[in-house]
């Protein structure tokens, strides 16, 4: 994969994390929140371990996800819905971990936080097992954005925009040699100028190139 750019973020992230304080992720969609995450899961997984979760499942499939990423290749399974997840979520706070490196909980695509949600969020920081990375859309409402934050203190807020026109350059020309389009730089400046600092319009470009 190719990453460019993002490096005053993620040091950020980086510098977050070692003070013990969770991470709230904003910006419009496409503008790489995950890919970012992503990225500094795989430059520091040697200090930290990242557990993705996705936020817009409801509590009792967050739970089970959370709990199946730290008990690989168990499963489960209880008919009574409100038992497991009540079950499950306290499996979270117990489950002996056997690996060393603090557990980072990326809480990605969240977008409404019911009085659910939220309560989960509580119960998981309270129990001081997890350091949190929240992935907000932009569509969160600004009151639950509040919330949010008041959850995960202390929090530090991250906003993301447009990357910067040299960054735009060398993500094209790294797409190119990696790819061997063999562009020109004519072209890439031609196409970072297109894409106007917007990743995901990057990343759709060079998507096209390859299947043209």
């Amino acid at each position: 994969m190719v990453f460019v750019g993002r490096e005053k973020e993620t040091r950020q992230i980086i510098r977050a994390l070692g003070k013990d304080s969770n991470v709230i992720i904003t910006g419009k969609f496409g503008m790489g929140r995950t890919k970012l995450i992503r990225h500094v899961s795989d430059m520091c997984g040697k200090w930290w371990r990242f557990v993705f979760v996705d936020f817009s499942k409801t509590p009792g499939q967050v739970c089970t996800d959370i709990l199946t990423e730290l008990s690989p290749g168990k499963r489960f399974i209880n008919k009574d819905q409100c038992r497991r997840y009540k079950t499950i979520r306290h499996r979270i706070a117990t489950v002996q971990n056997q690996d060393a490196r603090p557990m980072v909980l990326v809480l990605d695509n969240i977008g409404k936080l019911t009085p659910q949600r939220l309560a989960l969020i509580r119960y998981l920081s309270w129990e001081k097992r997890f350091l949190f990375i929240a992935v907000t859309e932009r569509f969160l409402r600004e009151d639950d954005f509040f919330l949010l934050r008041a959850e995960l203190q202390p929090e530090h807020v991250i906003k993301l925009g447009r990357i910067s026109r040299r960054d735009s350059i060398a993500y094209f020309h790294a797409a190119s040699e990696r790819n061997g389009f063999q562009w020109e730089l004519e072209r890439i400046r031609m196409m970072a100028e297109t894409a106007g600092g917007y990743p995901l319009s990057m990343r759709e470009m060079v998507t096209r190139e390859k299947t043209a």
